[in-house]
């Protein structure tokens, strides 16, 4: 393509994004570059990067577990092309906004058994595109570590504590991990057990402990 009309298509898209409002995202120049839009969005800050020779990238990023969701560059040669790759991208936004990251937090005695079953349950959810997001940490930091997540998950050592916990903090999830499940570290197994928890908590409409088997 000519060089002139790849520039003049470049600096008409630049205009062209810009009037993409939406309620469910903002729009605007980086401070600091004109060549830089930002497009700020729950759980996501995503970027169109102008770059020399007509080269254009862009990028999604997810805000709650830092995971690049969308990267892609190209060099002006079509502007219709131009503007299908910038609706994908807005696609992989409203996708991030639909689906948060659920936060779980494990806790055994000491962190240590509960660490690792974390490390694991995060690579597997990865594997599996879950949105889930594990941390694990000893009873003795649990009570405060447990404000900043969604559903809090005890190993069978500390499970007579369920009760307790449950009254400290009412608004939370607090779950006992079946015996099985903690013993072989079975990822599969706790994401349905998570599952099956939260859509019965949601149809009971509060905080009640649920266990999958005894």
């Amino acid at each position: 393509m000519d060089e002139f009309l790849s520039e003049l298509y470049v600096e008409y898209l630049k205009k062209w994004i810009l009037l993409q409002t939406s309620k469910d995202y903002k729009l605007y120049f980086n401070d600091n570059d004109s060549n830089i839009i930002l497009i700020e969005a729950e759980n996501s800050l995503s970027r169109v990067t102008f770059n020399r020779f007509n080269i254009i990238e862009l990028c999604v990023m997810n805000n709650n577990d830092n995971k690049l969701e969308f990267y892609i560059h190209f060099q002006m040669q079509n502007l219709g092309h131009a503007k299908r790759l910038f609706e994908e991208m807005i696609e992989c936004i409203y996708n991030t906004i639909k689906q948060p990251v659920l936060k779980i937090l494990l806790s055994c005695s000491s962190g240590l058994t509960t660490s690792y079953f974390a490390e694991k349950l995060s690579q597997t959810a990865e594997l599996l595109e879950l949105n889930y997001q594990f941390q694990a940490v000893g009873w003795e930091k649990v009570l405060a570590a447990a404000l900043d997540f969604d559903v809090l998950l005890l190993a069978p050592q500390i499970s007579y504590q369920c009760a307790r916990i449950q009254k400290i903090l009412p608004n939370k999830l607090v779950l006992k991990i079946p015996t099985l499940i903690f013993a072989s570290y079975d990822c599969l197994k706790l994401f349905e057990f998570i599952k099956e928890s939260l859509l019965l908590d949601k149809v009971n409409n509060n905080k009640t402990i649920i266990k999958l088997s005894p």
